[in-house]
């Protein structure tokens, strides 16, 4: 089954909807303007609670995949194949293998209640071991499995999933990738880490109802601006430096 834009089956884009203006040089500012945030929270978080070091980390990492996708669009406007694959696969590597887990695992290291701590580290094990079954099939064989292309002015990513995905259908990855994303934030004790999951999920349901082949590029571009967000969040955290 080929799967366009997220990890599930999507519809050409029917409606005409002209997708937002990004280019290489956005995804370049945004990318570069995020990495001192990073740098900021890390620093802070440092100071006050290691637990928060994941989450600090966000803005750093999402600046990282940002300038991955920059050199996506280099390596698609001049024609550099083996730059625009490169880049694709950092970036989904992002998108497909690392977010879920990641914030799964974030959200295990900050939460102090027991039984929603321990919901979190077999969500991290799920997510990690799904991200995988995704991803690594489009890593080894990334002509067989990935094309990328400009569709507008976003990227296209479109890949083919391994048979085990085949089997369930499209439109539920759709529930699963948001649910593994949104999901452990909005169990969060820390009620600023909940409202940034509310405002991702929404976005990322925007984002999906306006943005259909091109979705993966525009709502990571979107979850991006946001992760700046984090940075108001660990600059008010109490000191509290746990063991």
């Amino acid at each position: 089954m080929r799967i366009g834009g997220f990890p599930y089956l999507r519809r050409s884009n029917a409606r005409g909807v002209d997708p937002m203006c990004y280019s290489a040089t956005a995804s370049f500012a945004v990318g570069i303007s995020l990495i001192p945030a990073g740098v900021y929270c890390v620093s802070e978080t440092l100071k006050k609670d290691r637990a928060y070091l994941g989450f600090a980390a966000m803005p750093l990492l999402f600046g990282i995949q940002q300038l991955s996708e920059g050199f996506v669009w280099r390596g698609l406007t001049s024609g550099d194949t083996i730059l625009a694959r490169i880049s694709s696969l950092v970036f989904l590597f992002f998108a497909f293998a690392f977010w879920p887990f990641w914030i799964a695992i974030c959200s295990w290291l900050v939460e102090e209640r027991p039984r929603i701590k321990n919901s979190f580290k077999i969500l991290s094990v799920i997510a990690l071991a799904g991200g995988a079954l995704l991803y690594i099939p489009i890593l080894l064989h990334p002509d067989q499995f990935l094309m990328t292309s400009i569709a507008g002015h976003s990227i296209r990513y479109e890949f083919l999933t391994a048979a085990p995905l085949d089997a369930v259908p499209g439109s539920v990855w759709q529930w699963i990738y948001l649910a593994f994303i949104v999901g452990p934030l909005l169990k969060l004790q820390n009620p600023h880490l909940r409202i940034f999951g509310a405002v991702v999920g929404i976005f990322a349901i925007i984002c999906n109802v306006i943005y259909w082949d091109e979705y993966v590029s525009v709502w990571c571009m979107f979850a991006a601006v946001l992760s700046v967000y984090i940075t108001w969040v660990i600059k008010r955290l109490p000191v509290r430096l746990r063991n």
